[in-house]
This record gives structure tokens, C-alpha cells and sequence, in this order.
């Protein structure tokens, strides 16, 4: 995440470490490891004025730190049942978001424990009790809540929060009253094919579109799934689909994030293969249902593994991509590589000679799904699988009736020379006239090829000389007791 206030970027990892970068060079500036002890980070969030991080973790945990010192404030925790004598392992926490509300702040979080858990977060009394329990949960969400793990959650202001679930539920809450608003569950796509996520009905991020939150024709909010395809929905009057479409050219390649610019014109995806998209979403399913997909303004491949978080950095025309290939990178608006944080070289986000760009991260540009869609990569790509194919066809036609080769009969009187000849040969093969040299020799010695890089003296390492040590000025001085210096 970008923290604007500070300038800086800060990440989590599975191994629970926290890093905090200089967003200007990409330097680390500090980190602190065992946020949540063992147990991975698995989202995170700032709180209003952007001072404090809020994570949750794999150990069911929720933290609030001031992230430049490493020091936890408060732990969020659910209260245990008094019912059950045994304890119980936390549930993961799979997202978080930070609410105001009528004055009032409060942070959800939400998980594999299938509820909405919401934490107030009062100021006044941070310092009084370091763990706080959540609030009672809402009785809807009890008794006609999700069935299956909550992945994702998103607000918009006033007062409407959206969860989505594994089983690729979405509801949409009014946070006021506590009820159900709008209950979303998205029909098969008409022309599907791709039959390998036909059983994925996860929604792993939702996005909520704030510059339209008062047109009710309009859509609203935006789902990175089910069946890897993005959808936009109206959330009023019970909820209705406005627009449904791939949501990568990858093949089997889930929709991993989603991301908004302020003013709701430009959608950003990445996908579980590492390409990242830029959609061009100015007045798509603003008035009226869209049987096409929006325009894509620019892709590219930003990393060889799933992208999991991006971070949109508006004032410099920028944007951040993490992945689980556990790198961070930079990029502008059209898909320049800006740098990896933590790179030998620092760069400078004012001065564009310092950038990697037209240079490509390494990892992606030898991976075989970076090569681009071609007539000529295509049909190299189809001869060689039609050579593979034929040559398996022959090998299991040898397998299965091997012919038996007819033996070669030689005439010995045709290879039959005299001594004559084989001295004519030995002349004219052996030596070149007005030469001398040997032909045989040049042919049989070994060829030399040029594999590209540096050769053996550029190889060669240089190592600084020991400084010779000066010899001692003699000394005309005489030692009466030792005149001829054997004690020297």
C-alpha cells in the first residue's frame, strides 16, 4: 500500500514481516519482523488520516501499529465461546476496510469465521485496553449471512458495505440498520468455454465505484469474479448485472485485484498469470446494461505469478504491483518499468533517465507466456508441435511392428583402388597447390564457436599487489658491547 502522507510504500509478507520503502528511489528505509508471530500477513489497511497500519493475519488476529517504530498499539480479537472447553485456532482474516461513519470510525474485518466482524475505534481509549473485542454481530448476518469464507469487502460512503464469499456471494449491507440491502449472485456467462474455472465461483476483491453512489440507473459496484470474468452491478432495487466479461486473455487465469481511480474512468486488473490491464471504464454501465467489454487501454506483464495487491499513486501518474513471486515494482500509467524496490540502482521518479524502461524485468522476459501473440511465433509454435506429433506416430509405429532393414551388399570390385590412385588422392586432398598447407590438419582442427559474452582476458580478475616493504636505512651507529651484531 501507498501511504501519501509519508510518501512511503509498505508491505507485508507470509513470513510476517513489515517493510516501509522511500516510494521517491525505492530504497528500504525500515522493518520489523513477527508481526503476527508465526503466522502469514494476509491484509492489511491505514486508518482514516493515514498514520496508523491496520493487518490481519493467519492467526485470526487483527493489529494496530504505528508502523515506523514497530509498535502494536491494539490487538482485535474475537471473544472465545464460554460454551466450549477446548480452545479453538483463530480463522484466518482475509480482508479489512476502514469505516467513517456519522462520526464514528470503525474497522471490519472479515474471514474464514463467515461473519462481519466490526471493531470501534475509538481514540479516547486506545490506551486503556490493549485487546478489544468486536461489537455484537448484526442479526441478519447471523441468520441469513454467507455460508462459506468472506474474501473480500469493500465500503461506500454514507453507509453501504459489500462482502463477497468462496461460493461467489455478494451481499451488499446497509451498515446503519444492520440489514441485507441487495443479495448478488451472477449467472453462467452465455458464451463460456473455458471449462477449468467453471467450478470457481470465488470473489477474491470488490471495488465500489463512490463517484456514482446517488445514480441509481447506474453501476456501482465491481466483483473480480466468479468464473474469472469482472462484473458491474447495480445495487439498487434488489440488485441487477449490468455488464459480464473475461477478465483476462489468459487461459484458466483468475482475476487476482481490482483497482479504481478517483474519478471511477479507469479500471485496473491483474491476474493470476501477472498481466495487468488498464480498462477504460468512462460511462461504461452508467445508464443502461453493456453486452460488450470495455476498452483496454494498455496491458502488460508485470510479473511471472499472481498478482496480489496494486496501489495507485495518482499525483505522479504511477501505480505498484505486488505478486506472490515476492517482488514489488513500479510502473507508469502505460506500462513503463520504473524499477523493483530493493534494486541494486536507485531510481528517481523525477528524472525518467534512471528508470529501467525500455528495459523489462528479467523473470518475465525469458517466461514463455511473455511471448506475444504472433503469425510467425504461432506457426513456429504449430511446427513444432506437428514434427513432436509425427515423431511420436513413428515411434509407436517402430514400438509396434519393427520391419526388419535389408542388409547392404557392397561390390568389392567397385571400392577396389590401386595404390596409384590412393597416392593421387593423398596429393591432391592433402596439400593445396602454391600453399603448402595442409588441408587434412585445418580440417580436423577444432572449431571454434563464438557463444556471445566476454572472452578469457576480459575475464580475467585484477587483485592489488601487497606493498613491498621498504628496506631499512642501514645505521653507521656501533654497539661497543656487540660490535660485530650477533644479538641483532
Amino acid at each position: 500500500m501507498y501511504n501519501p502522507s509519508f510518501k512511503q510504500v509498505i508491505t507485508c509478507s507470509e513470513s510476517s514481516v513489515i517493510k516501509i520503502w522511500d516510494f521517491e528511489t525505492g530504497t528500504p528505509i525500515f522493518e520489523y519482523g513477527e508481526a503476527h508471530g508465526d503466522s502469514a500477513i494476509t491484509c492489511m489497511t491505514f486508518d482514516k488520516c493515514g498514520r496508523r497500519l491496520i493487518t490481519g493475519g493467519r492467526d485470526g488476529l487483527i493489529r494496530i501499529w504505528n508502523y515506523n517504530n514497530g509498535h502494536c498499539l491494539k490487538v482485535l480479537q474475537k471473544e472465545k465461546e464460554k460454551d466450549t472447553e477446548e480452545e479453538e485456532e483463530n480463522e484466518e482474516i482475509c480482508d479489512l476496510a476502514y469505516v467513517e461513519m456519522n462520526r464514528n470510525r470503525y474497522i471490519v474485518g472479515v474471514g474464514w469465521d463467515r461473519r462481519i466482524n466490526i471493531y470501534s475505534d475509538d481514540l479516547a481509549d486506545s490506551n486503556i485496553h490493549h485487546i478489544q473485542h468486536p461489537l455484537p454481530n448484526w442479526h441478519d448476518d447471523i441468520n441469513r449471512g454467507h455460508k462459506e469464507d468472506i474474501l473480500s469487502v469493500a465500503q461506500c460512503p454514507p453507509n453501504l458495505l459489500a462482502t463477497a464469499s468462496y461460493d461467489g456471494q455478494v451481499i451488499v449491507w446497509n451498515m446503519v440498520s444492520g440489514h441485507i440491502f441487495a443479495h448478488l449472485k451472477s449467472p453462467k456467462p452465455e458464451e463460456y468455454e473455458d471449462q477449468s474455472l467453471d467450478g470457481d465461483l470465488s470473489i477474491n476483491k470488490l471495488v465500489f465505484l463512490q463517484s456514482r453512489a446517488y445514480k441509481k440507473d447506474a453501476a456501482t459496484l465491481i466483483s473480480s469474479g466468479p468464473r474469472a470474468h469482472i462484473h458491474f452491478w447495480n445495487v439498487f432495487q434488489g440488485g441487477k448485472l449490468m455488464a459480464q466479461y473475461p477478465g483476462s486473455n489468459s487461459k484458466g487465469a483468475m482475476v487476482s485485484v481490482l483497482e479504481v481511480n478517483k474519478a471511477n474512468t479507469v479500471l485496473i486488473s491483474g491476474d493470476s498469470c501477472g498481466f495487468i490491464y488498464l480498462w477504460n471504464i468512462d460511462g461504461y454501465c452508467l445508464k443502461h446494461r453493456e453486452h460488450e467489454s470495455p476498452e483496454v487501454l494498455v496491458t502488460w506483464r508485470g510479473h511471472v505469478k499472481s498478482v496480489t495487491s496494486i496501489a495507485l499513486v495518482e499525483e505522479h501518474k504511477l501505480l505498484i504491483s505486488a505478486s506472490v513471486d515476492c517482488t514489488v515494482r513500479m510502473w507508469n500509467m502505460e506500462g513503463h518499468y520504473v524499477g523493483t524496490f530493493g534494486q541494486p540502482d536507485a531510481w528517481d521518479i523525477y528524472n525518467q533517465s534512471l528508470w529501467q524502461h525500455p528495459m523489462v524485468p528479467y523473470d518475465v522476459l525469458i517466461d514463455p507466456m511473455s511471448l506475444p501473440d504472433h503469425p510467425v511465433v504461432a506457426e513456429k509454435q504449430n511446427m513444432h508441435q506437428i514434427i513432436h506429433e509425427d515423431s511420436a506416430k513413428k515411434a509407436e509405429t517402430e514400438k509396434g511392428a519393427r520391419t526388419p532393414t535389408p542388409p547392404v551388399i557392397y561390390n568389392k570390385q567397385q571400392y577396389h583402388i590401386n595404390d596409384e590412385e590412393i597416392a593421387s588422392l593423398i596429393r591432391e586432398k592433402t596439400f593445396k597447390k602454391g600453399t603448402g598447407k595442409r588441408q587434412r590438419h585445418e580440417k580436423l582442427r577444432p572449431v571454434r564457436v563464438d557463444r556471445g559474452g566476454p572472452s578469457e582476458y576480459q575475464m580475467l580478475r585484477c587483485e592489488d599487489l601487497d606493498e613491498t616493504p621498504r628496506p631499512k636505512t642501514p645505521t653507521l651507529k656501533l654497539n661497543k658491547d656487540d660490535p660485530f651484531g650477533f644479538y641483532d
